[in-house]
């Protein structure tokens, strides 16, 4: 599931199924505002996504996808109440969310021997089914022509990383399957899921993360790849706990332009949505510690949408989340923050010289 801006997120339905094909709707929009009770009418829903809209850069291809989407809700749906059911990320936040479904159609191919009851995750491009008899899983396009570029784009991506070697911070590569890749199941899903799950984590286990993530950022600028949407909801968690970065259908190679419009939390605003540069992802690195040692995304609090423009507000003036109280590492992640580091490869070096001492006595505050 991809956040587009503002907790409004996209997956597809499937209303039916037939002969290994799903006839599906292209759009189904996700609203979950944080500390908002039910119920919602529908005007107010349309307002909120409208104001999602005006949020995203002029020239972002999901600012352009989701205007029709919201012009087609404001035709369809009616002022009745529309009933809400809780949130599955309640235990952090008290949320609520609503399924919008657009009309536009198309029709899905499964991959050979998978079906809709093997989805494990899915995005705004793409499905991602678990090949249970190789514990591996399958990436492929929804079936869209707007999805398979993203598709494409993450192939070669892949295939680059291979070529140069892999790395253990990155989901293993394991080759195209059909239309889609095979990728490495992490069976954790991702990391803001395991945070979200799980009532304690040690200290020393966040560091890790930490170094391990920060390390396969540099592996994969070293590719010559911005990630470009670099948060713990595209950071998966193994079996054996360790961290890897993955998800990149919407990244940058050999300086395309970004296919992916990051959170307003992690976006620098020195730049634009689409502008794939090494200080765009070292920036959202800088979220992504923030989230390991807290368990929240920065500013989480003002992610709805009338509010997505705060966030860019301070983050233009110089002002970031707390990060004194965690120590060494808190310093860290400012510096990403305030644009002081050129390279992934310094972070790395940073946090590897950070004193063991320290990093036993971060409060964190999960």
């Amino acid at each position: 599931m991809l956040l587009i801006s503002s907790r409004v997120y996209a997956k597809p339905v499937a209303p039916a199924t037939a002969k290994g094909k799903l006839r599906v709707h292209s759009f189904e929009f996700i609203w979950q505002p944080p500390l908002v009770s039910a119920p919602f009418t529908s005007h107010i829903i349309r307002r909120r996504l409208s104001t999602a809209v005006d949020s995203l850069s002029p020239s972002s291809l999901y600012r352009r996808r989701l205007s029709i989407a919201v012009a087609s809700l404001r035709r369809r749906l009616s002022t009745a109440v529309v009933s809400l059911p809780p949130s599955p990320l309640a235990a952090q936040v008290s949320s609520v969310k609503t399924l919008l479904v657009m009309t536009e159609s198309y029709t899905i191919q499964w991959p050979t021997g998978l079906s809709s009851k093997d989805i494990v995750a899915w995005g705004n491009s793409g499905l991602v089914c678990l090949d249970a008899a190789s514990n591996t899983v399958i990436k492929f396009a929804r079936g869209h022509e707007l999805c398979k570029p993203h598709v494409e784009v993450e192939r070669r991506i892949y295939e680059r990383f291979q070529q140069n070697g892999g790395h253990g911070g990155v989901l293993q590569y394991y080759g195209p399957y059909e239309s889609g890749i095979r990728l490495e199941y992490a069976p954790n899903l991702d990391l803001l899921y395991f945070l979200n799950k799980q009532q304690e984590i040690e200290t020393q286990q966040r560091f890790s993360w930490a170094q391990q993530i920060t390390d396969g950022l540099c592996f994969v600028h070293a590719s010559n790849v911005i990630h470009g949407d670099l948060n713990a909801n595209n950071i998966f968690i193994t079996d054996t706990l360790d961290a890897k970065i993955g998800d990149f259908g919407g990244s940058s190679i050999d300086g395309s332009g970004l296919l992916v419009v990051a959170n307003a939390s992690h976006c620098t605003p020195q730049y634009g949505d689409d502008v794939a540069l090494v200080q765009y992802d070292l920036f959202a690195l800088g979220s992504v510690l923030y989230t390991i040692m807290t368990g929240r995304f920065p500013y989480q609090d003002l992610m709805v949408a009338e509010k997505a423009r705060e966030i860019e507000a301070l983050y233009a003036a110089g002002n970031f989340p707390e990060t004194y109280s965690l120590g060494s590492i808190g310093a860290i992640i400012t510096k990403c923050w305030q644009a002081k580091y050129d390279s992934a490869v310094n972070v790395r070096n940073d946090i590897e010289g950070m004193n063991t001492i320290n990093i036993e006595h971060i409060p964190c505050t999960l």
